[in-house]
């Protein structure tokens, strides 16, 4: 969420003498990264929360990648 005003932001940029779109094959990499990072921080938060053990941990995490993966991509 942002509270700037994207509209403005389009219409500045569409203006723009040079314009890339990166492929979303070049983006994947970084998105899942960032996926992967806020995932293992979230299990990492949640394993203090509610006293998991590490094979619990693991395993919750473990399954929150592969399914991130499964929705991401």
């Amino acid at each position: 969420m942002s509270s700037r005003n994207w509209r403005d932001i389009g219409k500045t940029l569409g203006n723009a003498k040079q314009k890339f779109s990166p492929p979303v094959e070049l983006n994947k990499h970084s998105i899942f990264s960032a996926v992967e990072t806020s995932i293992r921080y979230k299990t990492e938060e949640l394993a203090i929360l509610d006293n998991y053990d590490t094979g619990t941990r693991k395993v919750v995490e473990r399954y929150s990648l592969n399914d991130a993966d499964d929705i991401f991509f």
